[in-house]
């Protein structure tokens, strides 16, 4: 009789003044750890919250996961202060149909700790809310913002994603943060390919890239063109995950930015006390310089270092008898931007992916 008097309050079920049937008592037990594992598995959260929420709605299933979903809200409201640098970023596409150019979704959340953005339950929080991004309106071929309207966007299972971040960040008891999001779309008939670095599993990265490749005049490629253009669009998106272009071409960086870039060179120059002609050629000669770093097409393409990317494009151009240009270059890293240690090369990393395949 002791040990079923002890179950039930354990249970937090109300104390019997009367005699206690043990077979009874272990019934109710039975019923209620039932009861434990099924809204453990449901909510993700501590066995513990489960059972207390349980017991404060009367062993009522629902309004007991209503109170472990608030509690998990304001649980996430408290670790949003916290620095979350680690994550992943999730890449989604949708073929171009109708009148409609390739699609893409980029998507970056946050986590505190790498062991988390490493667990399936983050990845499947990536991958469910790429996918959301991907049925969001509002594409251009360089990248739309879409965070504050995917915020509110509904996911398959009902709840909002912000309501998904933060059921989350209460079970992996961290900030979970979605810090960015973007749709890319290209024009009718354009190529598109993305590339994931260091993909744990499809659609999800540390880095994303997506390449979009237009022709001139824009009408039906024949098989063997268009395959060459996707195989040399998805070296061209691996090249932009490693070498970092900010820009397309020299015309794609803002006035502010060159003349920012200018003022900075002019002042190094002239600390070599050279005359001003002399002067004004190191300039020229700094920002060819700025432009190889900074512009795709300007660059050594990694795949190819003999040539510039340019040129090989230039060069599929003349054997499809067409003008291939890129319409549009995205690129995203975990992180980037925040304050954190010990991040590598990915440029190293992607050439020497290279060498080993």
């Amino acid at each position: 009789m002791l040990a079923s008097r002890c179950i039930l309050a354990i249970l937090g079920l109300p104390k019997c003044t009367l005699p206690v049937n043990n077979l009874l008592v272990r019934g109710i037990a039975a019923s209620a750890t039932e009861q434990i594992k099924a809204l453990r598995e449901k909510s993700g959260a501590p066995i513990s919250d489960v059972k207390a929420c349980l017991v404060e709605a009367g062993w009522d299933m629902e309004k007991a996961y209503e109170a472990l979903r608030k509690k998990g809200l304001a649980a996430a409201a408290k670790k949003a202060s916290r620095q979350a640098t680690e994550g992943l970023v999730g890449l989604a596409s949708h073929p171009g149909i109708d009148n409609l150019g390739p699609k893409f979704a980029v998507v970056e959340i946050n986590s505190e700790t790498d062991f988390v953005a490493r667990s399936d339950l983050f990845r499947g929080l990536v991958s469910k809310v790429t996918q959301v991004a991907l049925t969001l309106k509002g594409c251009t071929a360089s990248g739309s913002g879409v965070l504050e309207e995917l915020m509110t966007a509904r996911t398959p299972g009902g709840e909002t994603v912000s309501e998904a971040c933060a059921q989350v960040a209460a079970q992996v008891r961290e900030n979970v943060r979605l810090r960015r999001a973007f749709l890319l779309q290209g024009s009718p008939g354009s190529i598109a390919e993305g590339y994931l670095h260091m993909s744990p599993a499809p659609g999800l990265g540390s880095i994303a890239s997506v390449i979009i490749l237009k022709s001139e005049p824009a009408g039906a490629l024949s098989n063997e063109v268009r395959a060459q253009a996707s195989e040399l669009v998805s070296g061209l998106a691996m090249h932009a995950a490693g070498m970092r272009p900010l820009y397309v071409d020299r015309h794609s960086v803002p006035p502010e930015v060159l003349q920012h870039e200018r003022q900075v060179l002019s002042v190094q120059a002239a600390g070599s006390g050279k005359p001003e002609a002399v002067i004004a050629k190191m300039v020229e000669g700094r920002l060819s310089k700025y432009y190889e770093d900074s512009c795709l097409l300007d660059q050594s393409y990694l795949l190819d270092d003999s040539v510039k990317v340019k040129g090989i494009i230039d060069r599929l151009s003349e054997q499809a008898g067409c003008k291939f240009s890129v319409e549009g270059m995205f690129r995203v890293q975990v992180g980037e931007g925040l304050e954190a240690a010990g991040r590598e090369d990915f440029a190293q990393e992607v050439s020497k992916m290279m060498q080993n395949s």
